[in-house]
C-alpha cells in the first residue's frame, strides 16, 4: 500500500501517524508511520487485500482530509 501525506500549512511537523487498514476478510491492524516532510509518501506491508483505511483511528490528531 502506497500513500502520501501532504501538509498544508506553512509551519512543517514531525507526529506518528496512525492507519487502521481494513481487510477484504474484515479483519484490521492499525500502523504508524512517521510524517517527517511536507510531502511525505510512504509504503505500507500489508497481509491481504485492503477494503477501506480509517486515517487516525483513535483521533490523536486534529486534520482535514481531501480526497
Amino acid at each position: 500500500l502506497r500513500i502520501i501525506i501532504e501538509q498544508t500549512q506553512e509551519t512543517v511537523f514531525q507526529f506518528p501517524f496512525d492507519i487502521e487498514i481494513i481487510y477484504n476478510d474484515d479483519t484490521s491492524e492499525v500502523k504508524t508511520i512517521q510524517v517527517t516532510d511536507k510531502n511525505s509518501p510512504h509504503v505500507i506491508d500489508v497481509s491481504g487485500e485492503v477494503k477501506k483505511l480509517k486515517f487516525d483511528p483513535n483521533t490523536w490528531l486534529l486534520f482535514e482530509l481531501e480526497d
